[in-house]
């Protein structure tokens, strides 16, 4: 179905996606709390369940995912949208539901776009 070239494109959108969602966020709404930050004393760290470290985005991947959003600018926007849909790892079918289009021709417009990126880029 895809040929190395657009399985490469795939991989570094899906790779960009996972980059960007390790990227430090704070989005800022304007809300702001006064109350004061908490010290916890070292038996209380103790006592408390071990939270999973989150994983940062290492320099590299911040330059690959860089890149790859560059590449978007070569499809049209509802490309884009195929794209991102299945970088963040959304199954085909939910993919058809959102944009009202058969799975299989979701699919293919999808197939297509990485082509063209393939095209256009110089695949290392």
């Amino acid at each position: 179905m895809l040929d190395d070239n657009a399985k490469y494109v795939a991989q570094r959108f899906e790779e960009c996606y996972e980059t960007l969602q390790r990227l430090p966020g704070g989005v800022n709404l304007g809300c702001r709390s006064f109350w004061p930050d908490i010290r916890y004393e070292a038996r209380e760290l103790a006592r408390q369940e071990q939270r999973p470290a989150k994983l940062r985005a290492t320099p590299e991947q911040i330059t690959r995912a860089e890149q790859t959003l560059e590449w978007i600018k070569l499809v049209s926007q509802g490309s884009r949208e195929l794209i991102w849909m299945r970088a963040e790892g959304r199954p085909w079918r939910v993919i058809a539901s959102i944009t009202g289009i058969p799975k299989t021709t979701v699919q293919r417009y999808w197939v297509q776009a990485l082509v063209n990126i393939a095209k256009h880029i110089q695949v290392e």
